[in-house]
């Protein structure tokens, strides 16, 4: 039991340092533009807007934080849940990939 929770830390502060760190940074890493104004106020409302529906939600649920960062591990999750939150999940970091790619080759 103390692996899996060692393992459950691990996989938290990895998915934790991607949220908040690489992907609002995204179009800037891709681009080397650390300059640009307009993707730091994007990162810094994408951040804001993470934080902040977190704090709501465990406020208000306090269980179901827990319970969406192990959907997949539900006996009851549908199969059309397991393909398709991962795939919402790309479309954001798919618009700051392409905004990233624009701002590298103009």
């Amino acid at each position: 039991m103390k692996t899996n929770n060692k393992t459950s830390g691990v996989r938290t502060v990895i998915m934790l340092m991607l949220v908040l760190v690489v992907i609002p940074t995204l179009p800037m890493l891709i681009s080397g533009r650390w300059n640009w104004w307009e993707a730091w106020v994007m990162a810094l409302l994408f951040i804001l807007t993470f934080v902040v529906s977190r704090v709501l939600a465990a406020r208000k649920t306090p269980d179901i934080l827990k319970e969406r960062w192990s959907y997949n591990q539900h006996d009851n999750t549908q199969a059309r849940d397991k393909w398709l939150s991962p795939i919402a999940a790309f479309g954001t970091v798919f618009v700051l990939l392409v905004a990233g790619l624009d701002a590298l080759f103009q």
